[in-house]
């Protein structure tokens, strides 16, 4: 965005990233970077990573220690891992299914933006809440809402 030195200055990336906070694309947006202990068949490893994620050139400049690098190099800060108690632990939950619960929705801002400040967020549901999965007559997505308010100087 413009009105700021490092060009971040009013930036939000919101969305379902169909990853969770243990895969290569989380690591990508909140690190800003993907670990090589990352890569190959362990879960969330290379094959959840999308091939213009996986760039040869760019790993033989990078070495032993890091796969691929974000543009945002100091990563991104979660909204709604921010409002847990820990401040760094995201929902349990942002899709539920018979077999399965997990979050995929986020809400990042570049560590390095200027001008936004993170208010508040809206309460996640409880698991019991949802039922054995979602959508349903209560929440009629297939994802929970969720919704941050941020002070944008």
């Amino acid at each position: 965005g413009e009105g700021g030195s490092n060009g971040f200055s009013r930036l939000i990336l919101c969305g379902d990233f169909n990853s969770t906070p243990d895969s290569c694309v989380y690591a990508l947006i909140s690190q800003g970077l993907v670990p090589t202990r990352m890569r190959g068949d362990q879960p969330g490893g290379l094959r959840s990573t999308p091939a213009s994620l996986q760039s040869p050139s760019l790993l033989d400049s990078l070495g032993e220690e890091v796969f691929c690098v974000s543009p945002f190099k100091y990563g991104m800060w979660s909204a709604m891992a921010s409002c847990s108690p820990d401040g760094l632990t995201e929902p349990e939950f942002t899709t539920v299914t018979h077999e399965f619960a997990a979050p995929l929705d986020y809400i990042f801002v570049p560590r390095q933006c200027e001008g936004i400040r993170l208010v508040g967020a809206l309460s996640m549901p409880e698991r019991g809440e949802v039922g054995s999965g979602i959508p349903n007559e209560r929440y009629p997505s297939d994802h929970v809402s969720l919704l941050s308010e941020f002070e944008v100087n």
